[in-house]
């Protein structure tokens, strides 16, 4: 699951007149690239759009809770997602964060949806392109433009795990499969060519690479 998040100053959030629990904002924009070195590409939302999604709308991502309310259309411009949303009347926190956001104590908006792997690609400096949204569950309102709400899914991260051969295959796995953010992927995978020998070099690294994620997978299962 990807979580992307924009502050409340990029994403120009307007309340409907005579109906202040309507908004309409931007939830991405294209071509930027975010704190975690990716950059979502204009035509990214088109496969949801087409779907027609209607995502819920929580507070801070908290999928356990009721949602505060729901986004009744979407669609994008040249300069990214646009989202339609209301507030559920009748719901305290609904009536809580819209207080909050319509006074800015809040600070931005995040989407939340399913990336394929094979739906990003990397460039030479470091960033990935994310291509297609394949899913879009939610769009949060969140206290902080961030990505700090992301935790690693174990099926998805364990499925990934022997997919790497080098030490470069591993930090964008734990990108791809684990949410982990750019600097902590890159801090990550030095620290694992420390402890494990770096690069591998022929059979013998590979086999190196192979006893770090079977080490890896050991510890999650425990």
């Amino acid at each position: 699951m990807e979580r992307k998040a924009l502050s409340f100053d990029e994403c120009e959030i307007k309340f409907a007149n005579g109906k202040p629990s309507q908004f309409t904002g931007y939830a991405s924009k294209f071509g930027n690239v975010d704190s975690d070195g990716d950059v979502v590409v204009a035509g990214a939302f088109d496969q949801v759009i087409k779907n027609s999604a209607k995502p819920k709308m929580f507070f801070n991502h908290n999928h356990y809770a009721v949602p505060i309310g729901k986004y009744s259309h979407l669609e994008t411009d040249e300069v990214g997602l646009i989202a339609h949303g209301e507030f559920t009347s009748g719901i305290s926190m609904a009536k809580d964060v819209q207080a909050a956001m319509q006074d800015g104590t809040v600070d931005g908006l995040s989407w939340g949806g399913l990336v394929h792997r094979d739906d990003t690609e990397w460039r030479d400096d470091g960033t990935r392109l994310i291509k297609v949204v394949s899913t879009l569950p939610e769009i949060s309102v969140v206290s902080f433009p961030s990505n700090d709400e992301a935790r690693v899914d174990l099926g998805t991260f364990k499925s990934a795990l022997h997919q790497c051969e080098t030490i470069r295959d591993f930090e964008r796995f734990l990108r791809d499969a684990g949410s982990f953010s750019k600097s902590l992927a890159e801090a990550t995978a030095k620290r694992a060519k420390v402890l494990f020998a770096g690069e591998p070099q022929g059979e013998a690294g590979v086999d190196e690479i192979n006893q770090m994620l079977n080490r890896m997978t050991a510890k999650l299962e425990g």
